[in-house]
């Protein structure tokens, strides 16, 4: 059989996307790890698997797309922008996750209302565990110059998080340590915890 005309096909259709509407692909790529960071320490937590993984791989390249029409808007207008574009090598379903994660990494509480497409029994409390993730890693490079190098997940169980970011040499890390607490409402409720953010 003949190899596919592109390899990477999801990969493609997100970067494409991204890059049509103008997204940055430092911040884009940092925000991205360490939201993937996170999901991958916190596994046990929440049971997700390599779908859910894929989506918030590409809902962390996206987040900020929307910005091409209207900054302050720009978390409803990645949304409609996924879901008018497409994403070639993605379900419908995925699409619909990947949208809403987007439409929720700046504020606000999903609802069953916010979740057309997702159906699977469990799919809302999903949206909020990856949404509260995106949301995190997305404060936590607020100036957009990656001065929190690192995540670390120091306590992972019970009623208290504790996630260490790792401040680059020299850097200042008091907004972000600030923001990232400060919008942690989605996190604690989505995870049933207290969260403590600390640096160094």
């Amino acid at each position: 059989a003949d190899p596919p005309v592109i390899p990477k096909l999801r990969e493609f259709s997100v970067f494409n996307l991204g890059r049509l509407n103008g997204f940055e692909p430092v911040h884009a790529a940092h925000v991205t790890r360490l939201a993937l960071s996170l999901f991958d320490q916190l596994a046990k937590r929440h049971g997700y698997g390599q779908e859910e993984r894929d989506c918030l791989w590409a809902a962390g390249q996206l987040h900020d797309i929307g910005a091409s029409v209207d900054y302050y808007e720009h978390h409803r207008h990645s949304q409609y922008i996924i879901e008018s574009a497409g994403l070639a090598g993605y379900s419908r379903r995925e699409l619909a996750l990947i949208a809403v994660l987007c439409l929720y990494h700046r504020k606000g509480m999903p609802t069953a209302d916010d979740l057309a497409g997702l159906t699977r029994k469990g799919d809302l409390e999903r949206v909020c565990r990856l949404a509260a993730l995106l949301r995190l890693s997305e404060y936590l490079d607020r100036s957009r110059t990656q001065v929190v190098s690192r995540l670390t997940v120091l306590n992972a169980g019970g009623k208290k998080v504790v996630i260490h970011a790792r401040v680059r040499s020299g850097a200042d890390a008091r907004v972000e340590i600030w923001e990232g607490q400060r919008n942690a409402d989605l996190f604690e409720a989505a995870y049933d915890c207290k969260l403590v953010i600390t640096a160094g």
